[in-house]
């Protein structure tokens, strides 16, 4: 089953009602990839994911932990925004707050497991403290994901330094959308 987007105004990824002085009398078309990874460009320092809240029982609390546990949200989030540019471009079909969780949802959205990093892939990094994590290759051995340090979305490299520092994380995964292609 495909992802088919809510978006009342969207039909083939045309939006017959974007109106603006560079496109009355124009058709407008949305093209998908190129705005997916304009999404991953522009994320860059945002503390949008910071906070998400939820009833633990019945007390209410701050899933995230004020951006050190966005990481999850910061990504699904993304793909569900890319995966309403076009009905067949359904990247992911929920939100979610575990890597876990993200993960069983892009296996079943048909990502496939890559070898070599590409630009717009989702990367899965090694479990520190209990918690795996996730972002995007950027290219050029650069990756975007959430801080847990500074609660915002950063660019950093692909390993987050050179091995044998304490700040080096192995990559355990990188998946790939054929959308993307």
């Amino acid at each position: 089953v495909r992802f088919q987007p809510s978006l009342w105004f969207m039909r083939d990824n045309h939006l017959p009602f974007a109106r603006t002085a560079r496109t009355i009398g124009k058709s407008v078309r949305i093209l998908p990839r190129e705005s997916y990874l304009a999404l991953l460009e522009n994320a860059q320092g945002t503390t949008l994911f910071a906070d998400a809240f939820a009833l633990l029982g019945n007390k209410r609390a701050n899933i995230t932990e004020g951006g050190r546990l966005s990481c999850a949200y910061f990504v699904s989030a993304v793909l569900l925004i890319a995966s309403s540019f076009a009905p067949s471009f359904g990247l992911i079909r929920a939100l979610h707050f575990t890597v876990r969780g993200t993960r069983e949802d892009l296996r079943a959205c048909g990502w496939k497991p890559i070898s070599a990093p590409r630009k717009g892939a989702v990367v899965v990094w090694e479990a520190r403290e209990g918690h795996e994590h996730i972002g995007f290759a950027l290219g050029g051995g650069m990756a975007l994901s959430n801080s847990s340090t500074f609660g915002r979305v950063t660019r950093h490299p692909l390993t987050f330094g050179k091995r044998g520092t304490n700040v080096y994380r192995r990559v355990t995964e990188l998946w790939w959308h054929p959308a993307l292609d």
